[in-house]
């Protein structure tokens, strides 16, 4: 159990490394899968009834997500009509609406599984996976940026 943080660094370290080589995806989602694991400290029984429900939510959270980003991607604000623009701002708000009410949801579902203690870690656990992806991300930005004349 001691090895688990060197392995999730090897296996961000190599999915940063070869990400483009087609196995990028699996890589994090293992990393991402096994640091939840190690900071929630799920139980067999926790884990088998906690994956499911915190994968569904993922799923519904990234589609959400998609839209909103596709929404400010189309968002031409300068083309557009007042009408547009107010359809638009309000389509944004629903969707973010929308957010908090899937986060609402599955908090409480959630709850019914794991810990309260447990809920608040993985919103801790989260960002720290968040915070080291885009690290390693930038630090490979900046190799890049060093290595050319």
């Amino acid at each position: 159990m001691r090895y688990l943080p060197i392995i999730i660094f090897c296996v961000l370290f190599q999915t940063v490394t070869f990400g483009q080589r087609g196995q990028g995806r699996e890589n994090i989602e293992a990393a991402r899968i096994g640091l939840i694991t190690k900071r929630l400290e799920l139980s067999a029984d926790q884990s088998a009834k906690f994956w499911p429900i915190y994968n569904e939510y993922d799923e519904k959270k990234t589609a959400l997500r998609k839209a909103l980003r596709q929404l400010k991607t189309s968002y031409a604000p300068a083309a557009a009509t007042n009408d547009e623009i107010r359809n638009d701002l309000d389509e944004m708000l629903n969707l973010r609406q929308k957010e908090v009410d899937l986060e609402k949801d599955y908090v409480k579902r959630l709850m019914k599984v794991i810990t309260p203690r447990q809920v608040a870690e993985l919103y801790k656990a989260e960002q720290e996976f968040n915070r080291m992806l885009l690290d390693r991300l930038e630090e490979r930005r900046a190799n890049r940026q060093a290595r050319k004349p």
